[in-house]
């Protein structure tokens, strides 16, 4: 399977240009959907319709306070290590994005802009994971967090 992520654009005629500006590859990478019933939404996160995301669905209403998250449960490494995550979300203002690793290691991803709020795209950051499963937990204590579509994590 291949992921692609798609781009819309307003012309001058306004009308909308939308391309593929990427993909990757499911090869080289797990695959984690963000409306995955394994997953931990609270607060008021929640699960939405969205045709151009994997799955047709993402999670949106992450941050704008501490206790408003989604946490990614059972993602596995083959052994302690630094892997590549890529997170693809929606968004269309820039946003930040805080990511904790096993209630410890933070990561923070800013100026996520996709275009708009039914478009993905993706982004990318080193992490540091422990042998067997992990949890992964999405946050934006200030401000809202880009919606999620999935995230990938580098075999």
């Amino acid at each position: 399977m291949i992921y692609i992520v798609w781009t819309a654009s307003q012309t001058a005629d306004r009308t909308f240009d939308t391309s593929v500006i990427g993909a990757l590859d499911n090869d080289n990478f797990t695959y984690y959907e963000a409306e995955s019933s394994a997953n931990k939404l609270s607060g008021t996160a929640v699960k939405q319709d969205s045709s151009f995301c994997s799955g047709g669905k993402k999670v949106g209403y992450i941050g704008n306070g501490a206790n408003n998250t989604l946490t990614f449960t059972g993602v596995t490494a083959e052994e302690d290590g630094t892997y590549t995550l890529v997170v693809y979300y929606c968004c269309g203002e820039n946003r930040k994005l805080v990511i904790t690793v096993n209630g410890e290691d933070e990561y923070i991803l800013t100026d996520l802009n996709s275009g708009s709020y039914t478009n993905p795209t993706y982004a990318t950051i080193e992490i540091e994971l422990k042998e067997g499963e992990n949890e992964i937990t999405l946050s934006q204590p200030s401000y809202y967090a880009p919606d999620i579509d999935c995230i990938a994590i580098e075999k």
